[in-house]
Parts: structure tokens; C-alpha cells; sequence
């Protein structure tokens, strides 16, 4: 099977050239390199077309990462579609471990784990044991654990999921993962696949608008969640709220406070005609958010003295 490879860039003339680089060296090579140029106004364009003829490159009007994608989606020529943001950079063999993944006709998309790198050094392999199989219920129940840049997906199965949608930027990639694995099988590759980086000039995400989104994409899956498990509307809600309760008690613990009360105030008001009990629970992670800080410090204190006692 033959891949296109499609980079969205925006402003990324310091990290195309190596993202670029990293698809072009690939064993098996892929049978394109297009570069989505979502008009930036420094020298991302130069660089990519510096390649020549084994790079195309597309230039399109600023319209965001969705527009982008869906454009060299549109654009690719061959059954498979592998996506590489400009920022980051595949590992060698990368797609000679996915391509046979697709020998099994059920398989729809294929992934794998990033590793983080920046000024602090190398993270550790994310996701651990990555999921595989029909994970359309543990995705929906999940933070999203499918990195794009580790992506390669069956363009139809894409196109058939209507591509991604802008309106629920940042939650575009959950929402076509989604999609594709309510009718595909999805496959993984348990080992660092690509380099996530992260740098100053990365855009800062709205939190608050990615906690809305996430919600709404979750909504409109709604029915075909509830099929699949025969749970109600109200016990589905529940445990969508519990995803971002528990990703709320992660940000307190990072002592993120202001973050985490942005979050609870989004939650309260997305549930605020559910359950008493749900009602009460995301209360009270407001409530925890509230305290003052040195509140914290001295909790911290406390428990580290504790443990040196035992």
C-alpha cells in the first residue's frame, strides 16, 4: 500500500525542514510529501519548497489546523494517509511498521506513542500500553491517547468520517478518531514512533475551549455510545464527567489552580440540570480549587513529614 504524507504548517520555517526530512527518509518511502501551508508569514513556503519535486506543496489561506488537514486529505492520491505536524519529527521505520498493520481489511487507522523533547529533555513513552481493537468506548471514556503525528489512517475511512471539523478546535483529532472507530478497527504499535516537541513558540491552548469541545464532540457520539453499551443519557453524562473530574484532580495536584478553576466552571455549567449527586461532586473540585494556596503548602508540608516519620 502506498502513503501520502500530509504536514499542516503554520508559521514553522525553524522545524519544517526536519519533519520533512523525517518522512522522506522513511523505508519504504512514502509515494508523497505534501505540505499544507496554512499561510504563514514567515519562510515555511521556502523551506518546503526548497525540497523540489519530492515535496508538493499546498498554500491555502489562514484557516486553522482543521482546514489544513482536511485540504491535504482532499489532496492525497493514494489509500493510506500518514499525518506529521511540521513541529515534530517521525523515528526511521515508522511506517514500515504500520503499512503491514493494514494487510487486515477491518484495520482503519494505526498508531503509536510520541515521545516528548524540549529544553528539559526526553519524556517517557506516551500512551503506555497503547489500546487496540474496537476502542471507540474507551476512547469516548478517555483523554485522547491517539497522537496525530503517529497516525496513519485509510483516506476513505477519513473522507467517510467527514474529515476534521474546525468548529471543535483543539478537539478535532478526538472527534475523527472517534469517527473512524465507530466503524474501523483500530491498531496500534507499542513502540516511539515520533518526537512530540515542545517549545516557547507552540500555541497556547484555551483550556476552557478545549474542556467545551471535548464535551460537545462527546454529545454528538452520544447515540452511538448509548447503543453500543446500553447505558441511559444520564449514566453516559456521568461518566463523561468523570473524565474531566479526574483530569481536574490532575491539574490541582500540578497546583494549576486557576486552571482547574476555569474547568470546574465549565463543568458546572455543562451539567448544571444533571444529578444532585454530579452536581455536588463537581462543587466540591470547585470548592478544592478555591482554597488559597498556602493552604496547599502547608497540606504539602505535612504529608512530607509524614512520610519521613514512616
Amino acid at each position: 500500500m502506498n502513503v501520502s504524507v500530509v504536514i499542516p504548517c503554520y508559521n514553522a520555517e525553524r522545524f519544517v525542514g526536519e519533519a520533512i526530512e523525517s518522512a522522506l527518509s522513511q523505508s519504504p518511502a512514502p509515494a508523497e510529501v505534501i505540505v499544507v501551508d496554512d499561510g504563514s508569514d514567515d519562510g515555511s513556503v521556502g523551506v518546503s519548497e526548497s525540497f523540489g519535486e519530492r515535496v508538493r506543496v499546498l498554500s491555502c489561506a489562514h484557516a486553522g489546523v482543521a482546514a489544513a488537514r482536511n485540504a491535504g486529505l482532499l489532496a492525497a492520491r493514494e489509500e493510506l494517509v500518514a499525518w506529521l505536524d511540521a513541529d515534530d519529527v517521525w523515528e526511521a521505520g515508522k511506517l514500515a511498521d504500520q503499512i503491514p498493520k493494514f494487510d487486515d481489511p477491518v484495520v482503519g487507522l494505526v498508531y503509536g506513542q510520541i515521545r516528548r523533547c524540549g529544553s528539559g529533555g526526553m519524556g517517557p513513552p506516551w500512551p503506555l500500553n497503547p489500546p487496540q481493537g474496537d476502542i471507540f468506548e474507551r476512547l469516548y471514556l478517555q483523554r485522547c491517547f491517539i497522537p496525530c503525528s503517529t497516525v496513519v489512517a485509510r483516506r476513505q475511512a477519513l473522507i467517510d468520517a467527514a474529515g476534521f471539523d474546525g468548529t471543535v478546535t483543539p478537539a478535532e483529532d478526538v472527534d475523527a478518531w472517534l469517527r473512524v472507530a465507530a466503524r474501523w478497527s483500530v491498531a496500534a504499535v507499542p513502540r516511539v514512533l515520533c518526537r512530540y516537541r515542545l517549545h516557547a513558540s507552540q500555541i497556547s491552548r484555551n483550556h476552557a475551549r478545549m474542556l467545551r469541545c471535548g464535551l460537545q464532540v462527546r454529545e454528538r457520539l452520544a447515540d452511538e455510545f448509548e447503543r453500543r453499551t446500553g447505558t441511559s443519557s444520564s449514566q453516559r453524562r456521568e461518566l463523561v464527567a468523570k473524565i474531566f473530574l479526574d483530569d481536574i484532580s490532575r491539574i490541582i495536584a500540578e497546583r494549576d489552580l486557576a486552571r482547574a478553576r476555569e474547568a470546574t466552571a465549565v463543568l458546572q455549567q455543562a451539567f448544571a440540570a444533571d444529578g444532585a449527586d454530579l452536581r455536588r461532586a463537581i462543587a466540591r473540585k470547585r470548592l478544592l480549587a478555591s482554597l488559597p494556596r498556602p493552604m496547599f503548602r502547608a497540606r504539602d508540608a505535612l504529608g512530607r513529614l509524614f512520610r519521613h516519620r514512616h
